[in-house]
């Protein structure tokens, strides 16, 4: 299963690859792109035995997300936090603004999934 969603500033997808459920968002995030991530979000975890599943999200290439996105970071860290994923991991962003907004605004994220430097590292 693969879906990927491509707008005007960003790319994001998800994809179940053996025991893996991975997301990858690439670009700068708008309000409104942040809004259809997160339905799409809970519409794909629903259709999934996510408690068999590696979450893995792949931050690596996101640029950063407009002001009006604020919002979105505490909402998709609740949504990641309350999901019944396994296991949970995160890259973070190449891009300093980025890295930055996710510390600032999803600062509580840290304390649920784990950091790591690349998707490979998670066998």
């Amino acid at each position: 299963m693969k879906i990927e969603k491509i707008n005007v500033l960003c790319k994001y997808s998800m994809r179940v690859e053996d025991d893996k459920f991975i997301i990858m968002g690439e670009g700068v995030f708008s309000k409104n792109d942040a809004e259809d991530y997160l339905e799409l979000f809970q519409k794909t975890v629903k259709s999934v035995d996510s408690s068999n599943l590696i979450l893995i999200i792949d931050n690596s290439q996101f640029r950063m997300s407009f002001p009006d996105t604020k919002l979105f970071y505490e909402k998709v860290c609740d949504v990641y936090i309350s999901s019944d994923f396994k296991d949970k991991y995160i890259v973070m962003p190449e891009n300093d603004i980025a890295n930055i907004q996710i510390k600032k605004n999803a600062k509580k994220i840290f304390n649920y999934i784990k950091v790591i430097s690349d998707i490979n590292t998670i066998e």
